[in-house]
């Protein structure tokens, strides 16, 4: 019965095959400190990004800050970022 366990036990304790092709990673937080009106702003985004089984990759971002600049007005900012990367074997 012992060995069951210490089997149970090492085949959970064996680390399996990692697969991380995909990468999804929301956020949000506030601005660190405050700007030049006194002022602190929400912002939140995500990041998305895959990996395939070759050399090739990418990832994309979005941010959101609304009323960035004032605290009544629509003046939000708003951030689309992209890359592509190769990475050597």
């Amino acid at each position: 019965m012992a060995r069951k366990y210490l089997l149970v036990l090492a085949l959970l304790l064996v680390p399996g095959v990692a697969r991380a092709d995909w990468l999804f990673t929301p956020y949000g937080g506030m601005t660190f400190g405050k700007d030049a009106k006194n002022l602190e702003h929400f912002s939140w985004g995500a990041s998305a990004g895959w990996m395939g089984a070759g050399i090739a990759g990418w990832e994309v971002d979005f941010n959101h800050t609304p009323n960035f600049f004032e605290p009544k007005d629509s003046t939000n900012t708003t951030e689309l970022f992209g890359k592509k990367f190769f990475i050597s074997p």
